[in-house]
């Protein structure tokens, strides 16, 4: 089988689908970014606001409506269409980051953290699910392999590079740098997604699906904080929520 093909990594790179694999990157790139910059940025938001009983839920909402946001996914695609999802669900994310930017307590960092992960878990998944339809079969297992790369990268880079904002500059600016990546994100979005069709089957809203899903994954986390015999119910509680969504 010759190498065109098979496919070759230069291609992703070429000019023909670069600015395709800058996006789905890119909102790759966001979801891993924030999902441990908490680690380094909020010691330093505890210090100012206060607070430090909470400070793990900030990663812990943030990773749940991740998971909720990744669940509905497929339902914004149907009713906003690709490009409609991704403007609107990065927009979630952008209010949910400037939320959190200038918060005034704890709390409001929480809920910002909360919105963003939802905004994020959207965008990140939609970013996975258009993989196949704007690349040729021949190239989707090369464009998987580099969005784990780039998801791992940006994993680690997270918290170093929140770590340097916090140090050199404040904790907020580990939120802020996230508008101007959000404002190219979505200036790309409007040049290249494709709108996509739009499903006009009333398929519902699954609310209680959603909130199973998001319930169960809160008691997994709540069990890992809890007593012994809480944490045991509590994962007993997860596994119905989870088995029944």
């Amino acid at each position: 089988m010759s190498e065109t093909v098979e496919g070759r990594w230069a291609e992703i790179f070429g000019p023909r689908y670069l600015p395709v694999t800058t996006i789905l990157a890119l909102g790759v790139t966001l979801f891993a970014f924030n999902a441990f910059l908490s680690s380094a940025a909020l010691p330093s938001a505890v210090h100012e606001l206060g607070g430090i009983e909470v400070i793990s839920w900030a990663t812990t909402l943030y990773l749940v409506f991740a998971i909720v946001g990744g669940a509905a996914a497929s339902l914004f695609k149907r009713r906003l269409g690709s490009r409609g999802s991704l403007l609107i669900l990065g927009g979630v994310f952008l209010l949910g980051t400037l939320v959190a930017a200038i918060a005034g307590d704890m709390t409001q960092v929480l809920i910002g953290r909360a919105i963003q992960g939802f905004g994020e878990g959207v965008v990140a998944a939609l970013c996975f699910a258009l993989i196949p339809e704007l690349f040729p079969s021949r190239l989707v297992p090369k464009v998987f392999g580099m969005q784990a790369v780039v998801w791992a990268v940006a994993a680690f880079g997270g918290p170093a590079g929140a770590g340097a904002l916090t140090e050199f500059i404040s904790w907020r600016a580990a939120f802020f740098i996230n508008v101007p990546f959000c404002l190219i994100f979505a200036g790309m979005v409007i040049m290249v997604v494709p709108k996509g069709e739009r499903s006009t089957e009333s398929h519902g809203f699954p609310g209680l699906r959603l909130l199973a899903i998001g319930a169960g994954t809160m008691l997994v986390a709540l069990a890992a904080v809890v007593d012994p015999a809480i944490a045991v119910l509590s994962l007993i509680g997860a596994a119905i929520l989870l088995v029944a969504a």
